[in-house]
């Protein structure tokens, strides 16, 4: 079927499924991931390849270092794989949103792949708090209201109104 992917990382997301308790489903869906992923880095590479740039010049190999003045954009400092892969699936379910306090980068990282997903993909979130009460959950105020706001933009809430 011309996996190469599963076929390398099948050992170890084995293992990792173990160590995580992984359903059946999740652990398919990351090894599918895994294969879409890393076609599209190979995809990405033929093209450039194909293309025959007498250099490489993206930003990834931009010496920020070497010109003081210049800021390093928010997209070379890191977009994690899992904001890309979150992106991508046909819905998304987060459950008991509000359980835990996210911290600062976690809390950026939801913002992230909401933002991933604006428009395109669905995502479903259950919460015993209201909207109002996600400050306890998104201490940072603006990022909070940005989550909320990437959540209700062209979206439909619904409220049970009971505890549980």
């Amino acid at each position: 079927m011309r996996l190469p992917t599963i076929r390398t990382r099948f050992p170890d997301l084995v293992d990792r499924a173990a160590n995580d308790q992984m359903s059946y489903r999740v652990f398919l869906a990351e090894l599918l991931l895994a294969e879409c992923d890393d076609r599209a880095r190979r995809r990405s590479e033929r093209r450039i390849k194909a293309a025959q740039f007498p250099r490489e010049k993206s930003l990834r190999a931009f010496d920020f270092d070497a010109t003081p003045t210049s800021t390093r954009p928010s997209s070379t400092t890191s977009r994690p794989a899992n904001v890309a892969r979150y992106g991508r699936v046909d819905l998304l379910c987060i459950d008991e949103l509000g359980y835990m306090k996210l911290d600062r980068r976690a809390a950026e990282l939801l913002f992230q792949v909401l933002t991933e997903r604006e428009e395109k993909n669905s995502v479903a979130i259950a919460s015993n708090d209201s909207f109002t009460g996600w400050g306890k959950t998104v201490t940072d105020p603006r990022l909070c209201t940005a989550i909320v706001d990437r959540l209700t933009f062209c979206g439909n809430v619904i409220e049970t109104g009971i505890e549980s």
